[in-house]
């Protein structure tokens, strides 16, 4: 096995290779909307609509012009609360 074949197996990777914190042991309490959309399995694109027309099944906060994403109600919708 190679050892990029061994770090792929033990961190999760999106598609641009960037490292994402298995949600268990996300300390954060919210996540940007690229990180938010890994763990829920939906594209950013969809996460944007859903905080612009206030529906889904997740609400984010503002910061300045960001939305950040409860990891709580992540981790409910997942069934993943801690």
């Amino acid at each position: 096995m190679s050892h990029t074949q061994v770090l792929k197996s033990e961190r999760h990777y999106n598609h641009k290779n960037d490292a994402f914190v298995p949600l268990p042991l996300e300390k954060r309490t919210h996540l940007s909307t690229n990180d938010c959309a890994y763990h829920l399995d939906r594209s950013a694109g969809t996460l944007r609509r859903w905080a612009s027309l206030q529906t889904g099944p997740i609400q984010p906060i503002k910061v300045g012009t960001q939305n950040m994403w409860p990891v709580a109600r992540i981790r409910e919708l997942l069934g993943a609360e801690l």
